[in-house]
């Protein structure tokens, strides 16, 4: 999560090409993950805050101005 979301947090910075995308992406990604977690090792309250996460990155992305 951390290299990606800093790559992604960047290329956002930096007003990247598709850095919208990108941070769709990166939060629809963790959310992903934080499923198949959830069903492989069960439910931790840290993946519901880390899905809470992944949720806010992809609503803030999807409502920013291009």
């Amino acid at each position: 999560m951390g290299g990606g979301f800093s790559a992604t947090g960047t290329w956002q910075w930096r007003r990247g090409r598709h850095a919208r995308d990108l941070s769709l992406l990166a939060g629809s990604g963790l959310v992903c993950f934080e499923l198949v977690e959830l069903s492989w090792i069960g439910f931790q309250p840290l993946e519901a805050v880390f899905t809470l996460v992944g949720v806010t990155v992809c609503a803030l992305a999807a409502g920013a101005e291009t």
